[in-house]
């Protein structure tokens, strides 16, 4: 490829549109993509927060972070022209991560003897309410001779009601 040609690519990757048509190009890698890269340039290259956020990574001198990209408002539905959002790069992977910390989150039952003393959210919510390491509250999950606290812990799987009466 001539250099003039590839400077050329890089100029247009780097334009409001050639962002927009890298961020289709990795959405229509994906199921259940409902709208044309026509539909998604008409929406975003008109777009105040979108052209915001090109102009603050242009500035930036192109930060990877800095970068607008086009993600879901709701991660378990498809890519639809409601659906979607601009962001950048950055909050694009934060936000990433909550939603994977909160799949990973499972509930959990705080017992004296057989007696139920109080459920929790997550490990880490029963750590904090406790004053205890999550450390000690895992290990007691995992090996059911350990204690924490003086209580034995169990994680709620099946039982809506202990679900519904979680404690904050």
């Amino acid at each position: 490829m001539k250099e003039s040609q590839r400077l050329a690519n890089e100029r247009y990757r780097r334009s409001p549109k050639g962002v927009l048509t890298h961020s289709f190009g990795h959405q229509s890698n994906r199921r259940g993509v409902e709208y044309t890269l026509e539909q998604l340039h008409g929406m975003f290259l008109d777009d105040d927060k979108f052209l915001r956020l090109h102009s603050e990574w242009v500035s930036s001198g192109y930060v990877r972070g800095k970068r607008p990209v086009i993600d879901r408002l709701d991660r378990r539905k498809g890519y639809t022209l409601n659906n979607i959002q601009v962001l950048t790069w950055d909050e694009n992977r934060y936000k990433q991560r909550m939603e994977i910390r909160h799949l990973k989150r499972k509930p959990v039952a705080q017992y004296s003897g057989d007696n139920l003393i109080a459920t929790y959210k997550s490990v880490n919510h029963a750590a904090q309410a406790m004053g205890v390491a999550q450390s000690a509250i895992s290990r007691a999950l995992k090996k059911p001779h350990y204690t924490c606290s003086c209580f034995t812990w169990r994680f709620i799987h099946e039982n809506a009601d202990l679900l519904e009466a979680t404690n904050d």
